[in-house]
């Protein structure tokens, strides 16, 4: 990128975030001037003019609304990939992060689990029994697709109840003194799973694109968001929809230490690398579905590519895969969220058999469904269609 070309996208990313500000704060331009010390006019030139601006000017901006501007410098001389929406240049990892994979999960543990002849098994019986009632199927769907939005919603802290998610899908009727934005999620959700699911019907490997676009069709559009930095400092930052973040995104534990995920530069050649790995796991098809979806779903997260929404859309992308391997989508309760962070800690630090075997024990209950399903059982009311525990 030019000189020229690279102050102006610095000048188009700070506007973005001065006008995020504005409005979150419910600042006018007349008093933002006042708290840089310059003239209106100055202020309106400034957002308004992307001509001639110094990157003292786009320093000076980011203080006012509490921001720290962070520059990657990339060697020109070296190819580097970019893919459409990414805002940083990437240099291809030192050895493909397929074979970073391969080297430390420690395969041979995690295929003498138990669960995975279990599945194995309850799938062979539930096809056995095909063909399955097609209304019935579709009924066990739609009740799996709304207990699985409320309680992905529910891990990452939204406050509508499964009555009150369920009424809104439903009926389109939202809960009083319940922020909108948990409304919006809710639906966001539903769309971007049956987009999803649209995705397990097609021939094609999952691609990144495809992955952007369901953060974009669940987020909807880019917003503020109030954020504590990793120092203690509270700052304000834009959520980007459909693009891999553009500042770190680490996060501060309960018990004080620093959870690290991958730096925005590196996210790109990261991702590429992911799905390229799954695709070849599934076309070798040498791995049990489970092991595939579990570890997709852990290192997805472990990058946390996005500004928000990584942990629902990581568990789209598991469900992804272990919906094109002809197993049902999996639900993690929100009543079990503590156990699921503590199997993904553990699988940070190399161990992956907590968290196949908890991801393991939600693919049974699912198949128990579906076996049900295909025996003719009755499957209606609270047996399958209210979560165990509901806390709000």
């Amino acid at each position: 990128m030019s000189r020229n070309g690279t102050i102006s996208f610095l000048h188009e990313s700070m506007v973005a975030e001065v006008k995020a500000f504005l409005k979150l704060e419910g600042i006018t331009q007349s008093e933002f001037a006042s708290r840089l010390g310059v003239t209106k006019g100055q202020v309106s030139k400034l957002i308004n003019s992307p001509t001639d601006t110094k990157l003292s000017t786009i320093v000076n901006l980011a203080a006012a609304i509490g921001k720290e501007p962070m520059l990657v410098f990339t060697d020109g001389r070296r190819e580097a990939h970019r893919y459409p929406g990414d805002s940083a240049a990437v240099a291809e990892p030192e050895r493909p992060y397929g074979e970073r994979i391969r080297q430390k999960v420690k395969w041979a543990d995690l295929q003498q689990l138990p669960v995975l002849e279990q599945a194995t098994a309850i799938k062979a019986d539930i096809d056995a029994r095909r063909p399955i009632s097609r209304n019935m199927e579709e009924h066990v769907l739609q009740q799996t697709l709304r207990i699985w939005n409320y309680n992905s919603n529910a891990i990452e802290g939204n406050q509508l109840t499964y009555g009150e998610t369920l009424t809104l899908l439903l009926y389109g009727i939202t809960a009083k003194g319940k922020p909108l934005k948990d409304h919006l999620d809710i639906i966001g959700h539903r769309d971007a799973v049956n987009v999803m699911l649209d995705m397990v019907k097609g021939d094609r490997p999952l691609r990144q694109t495809d992955v952007r676009q369901l953060h974009q069709i669940m987020l909807k559009e880019d917003y503020p968001q109030r954020a504590i930095t990793p120092d203690g400092r509270r700052v304000f930052r834009t959520i980007h929809v459909g693009v891999y973040k553009r500042e770190p995104n680490h996060v501060r534990t309960a018990s004080g230490k620093m959870h690290y995920f991958a730096e925005p530069n590196a996210v790109p050649g990261l991702m590429r690398e992911l799905l390229d790995w799954y695709e070849l796991a599934e076309r070798e098809d040498e791995l049990h579905p489970l092991l595939r979806a579990t570890v997709l779903h852990h290192e997805f997260v472990a990058i946390h590519p996005f500004d928000d929404g990584n942990g629902r859309i990581g568990r789209m992308v598991m469900n992804f895969a272990l919906m094109r391997a002809g197993f049902p989508a999996t639900i993690i309760p929100v009543s079990n969220r503590l156990e699921y962070y503590r199997a993904l800690s553990a699988a940070d630090e190399g161990d992956y058999v907590p968290l196949v075997s908890f991801v393991g024990a939600r693919l049974l209950e699912a198949l128990d469904v579906q076996l049900a399903t295909a025996r003719g059982e009755d499957i209606g009311g609270s047996k399958w269609d209210t979560p165990d525990d509901d806390p709000r």
